[in-house]
């Protein structure tokens, strides 16, 4: 053993003193790899830096200015605090996997990234009952990307007989806010969370001590509506001021997984994605000796200040993979909007139905034009059941059907409005017809019965060409024979797993990976038919999936509980669609506080109202002036500057850019939300060269002047600020 010891080090030494501690020299490319037999690997890009022990456990560094910070928790003796990529076989978790210093390879890689550099570490780990897993790390830097890593690991078996595999982790890290301010608690740190939903009312949160999510997002074979796994984005973000750490899932295609914050009982926060290979599979995953699995692909980011700066990583990394956006735009997406929920839909429970005012639909309507509001959206209650999407025939609604509902489309088209209608995707009443046509269309739950939707009703399955084409049809029905403008697509998370025998899957989660299919189908006949449709997704309480993100122009807060809300998903969507993406308010209504208004207008929203009975001479007046703000500024059109942390930067700031006929302006969206702000502001993004006129363009009241080398102002104000920047 000794020999066996001396001739291992002497070969790592060898390798070590012909390449002088590095397999890849420095070159152009700025990524940098270096080693030391037995002990540190690093792999370094312009902003960002990994270092690896002997055991494969990791720490990832924040480079900027000269410095090096990190978030990630040190273990014994400086070591790093965790494994980056580790599994659970046979019940125990796998974690130190002995590197094997001779194998280890650093080359140069061409992909739909760029170029760049991939290194690959391979090692084992040996558990209890003979247990031995070969673990193949890699780890890709991108000259274009030099604030992020790509990562995947490949796990095999080397045991001489079948394992039980269980979940997986990916770019795993314990994290500690005290690395970076020992002022801060371990625990100290921001966190945003893509999959935020109806279990996670926000997108972000201060960590507190005892805080657990898994985040799943998807669902399991045995839940029912709307109960496990939002769909949404796949990354989770954690922040303090001057450094924060983002990973995520890179697959093209949706995954079931979940993304775990977990503070521990030292306050130390473990983040990472896991994977369970046998979700929804009904029986556990055997690795046969010799067998192995990929991990997803995953990727690190690094970065200072909110979330903005990961989600626009992502969609990057995205796009280079293929995922269009579609981030073409007509007037329509930018349309005022009322909405006949609520106060103008009854509901009928003998014949199981809501049903639409269209009487007093259309008294509102007159009220509408003062307010400079030209979209009308007919909610729940138009339809006669979810599936069929034809009239509903109730007398309080459209008696005469088809002929009838096209009628009033057309008589408010000639008033100068526009109509969206409310629809979802997939969902069939089980007394509708084409549930009675087609129920070998609908997804199955193991037991043989029909899967219910968080509306009661039964779900058509996505990877059927049928489907599809049934959604393509439905396009052109409510375009080309009722005279749609824009569809409102609710209550559409992600996809159950189907175990429907006939549909011949390759396993059950093949429908959740599919989910997007339908969506696209809608969204291409839809534009085909109508180039100028508005196609909106609102996932009630949730955010918007990756995999239909681009089959949807318009992005909305859906059903936001709180103005702060609104402003996160308002910037989070900027990321991912594009710095002028159109993106809705959803309600804006004044008995929920004078916040929303200027909300929506200050973050370049598209406000949404469906208000009541005649409002009073001051509600009204109310309105008037903040739709008329809206329209006379149109900020959705300007294009979003991420200049300041949303969480840390005092007060609340964003910030627009856009051409006026005076010029580029520079508009100035500051929040105190229900309290007074006083003090300094600092205007960042200013040309520089340029003085500025700023203008509370609410009050149109001048407040001073400022430029790029003098860009402070002392300011004062309740709830809200609202200026614009214009050059003198």
């Amino acid at each position: 053993m000794q020999w066996k010891s001396l001739a291992r080090d002497l070969s790592l030494l060898a390798l070590a003193v012909c390449s002088g501690f590095s397999t890849c020299a420095r070159d152009n490319s700025g990524i940098e790899f270096s080693f030391h037999p037995g002990g540190t690997i690093r792999f370094k890009n312009a902003a960002l830096e990994l270092e690896f022990d002997s055991r494969m456990y990791g720490t990832v560094y924040y480079l900027k200015d000269g410095a090096r910070l990190t978030l990630c928790a040190g273990g014994p003796k400086g070591q790093p605090g965790a494994p980056t990529h580790f599994a659970v076989v046979e019940d125990q978790e796998l974690k130190d996997f002995e590197v094997d210093y001779k194998t280890l390879d650093c080359s140069e890689v061409t992909s739909e990234f760029g170029r760049g550099k991939r290194l690959i570490l391979r090692g084992e780990a040996e558990g209890l009952s003979g247990v031995r897993i070969e673990k193949k790390l890699t780890v890709e830097l991108y000259e274009d990307y030099p604030d992020l890593a790509l990562c995947r690991a490949e796990y095999r078996n080397l045991s001489s007989r079948p394992v039980k595999l269980g979940d997986i982790y990916s770019s795993a890290f314990l994290l500690s806010a005290s690395q970076v301010d020992p002022a801060l608690a371990p625990h100290g740190l921001h966190a945003f969370y893509g999959n935020a939903g109806r279990l996670v009312p926000q997108i972000d949160t201060e960590l507190s001590p005892g805080y657990a999510g898994e985040n799943y997002t998807g669902r399991t074979a045995q839940v029912e509506g709307q109960k496990r796994g939002n769909g949404g984005i796949p990354f989770i973000d954690l922040w303090c001021k001057g450094c924060g750490i983002a990973v995520g899932h890179l697959e093209p295609q949706w995954r079931n997984l979940y993304m775990p914050i977990r503070v521990g009982d030292d306050g130390r926060v473990f983040i990472g994605i896991g994977e369970d290979p046998s979700l929804n599979l009904l029986e556990p995953v055997l690795l046969e000796p010799g067998g192995s699995f990929k991990s997803v692909r995953t990727f690190v980011c690094v970065h200072e200040g909110d979330f903005y700066t990961p989600a626009a990583r992502y969609s990057r990394l995205m796009r280079a993979q293929g995922l269009d956006m579609h981030t073409e735009r007509s007037e329509n997406d930018y349309l005022a909007a009322w909405c006949s929920w609520n106060r103008y839909c009854t509901s009928a429970p003998a014949s199981k139905k809501d049903v639409m005012l269209k009487s007093r639909v259309l008294e509102k309507v007159g009220e509408q034009t003062q307010y400079g509001i030209k979209l009308i959206i007919f909610d729940a209650g138009w339809f006669n059941n979810q599936g069929d999407w034809r009239p509903n025939l109730d007398t309080l609604a459209f008696p005469g059907g088809e002929e009838e509902l096209a009628g009033m489309i057309d008589e408010l088209h000639a008033q100068g409005f526009k109509v969206m209608l409310w629809i979802s995707f997939l969902t069939a009443d089980p007394w509708s017809e084409v549930a009675a046509k087609h129920p070998e269309w609908m997804i199955l739950k193991p037991d043989g019965t029909f899967h219910l939707d968080r509306w009661s009703g039964w779900t058509m399955c996505p990877s059927l060409p049928e489907v599809e084409q049934y959604h393509r049809e439905l396009a052109r029905r409510l375009i080309l024979d009722y005279g749609a403008d824009a569809f409102k697509v609710d209550g559409m998370y992600t996809c159950p797993p189907c175990y429907n025998p006939a549909h011949n899957h390759r396993d059950p989660n093949q429908s959740s990976r599919d989910f997007h299919k339908v969506f696209r189908a809608f969204y291409e006949e839809a534009k085909k038919i109508k180039p100028e449709v508005t196609v909106m997704d609102c996932p009630c309480g949730a955010i918007c999936g990756f995999d239909v993100l681009p089959y949807v122009s318009q992005t909305i807060a859906a059903d936001p509980p709180d103005c702060i809300t609104v402003r996160r998903w308002a910037k989070l969507y900027r990321a991912l669609k594009g710095p002028g993406t159109p993106f809705s308010s959803d309600y804006v209504q004044v008995d929920e506080g004078k916040m929303r208004l200027p909300t929506a207008v200050g973050v370049g929203a598209v406000p949404q109202s469906f208000q009541g009975e005649p409002p009073e001479p001051e509600v009204r007046e109310w309105y008037r002036k903040w739709f008329g703000i809206y329209n006379r500024e149109m900020l959705p059109e300007a294009k979003y500057e991420n200049l300041y942390d949303i969480y840390y930067d005092k007060p609340e700031t964003h910030v627009f850019r856009k051409e006026t006929a005076t010029g580029e302006a520079v508009y100035y969206s500051m929040y105190a939300d229900n309290a007074s702000w006083s003090g300094i502001v600092e205007f960042r993004g200013l040309t520089p060269g340029k003085t500025y006129r700023v203008v509370d363009y609410v009050n149109q009241s001048a407040l001073g002047t400022v430029s790029s080398d003098k860009p402070a102002l002392e300011v004062s104000f309740s709830d809200y600020l609202l200026v614009k920047c214009i050059p003198e």
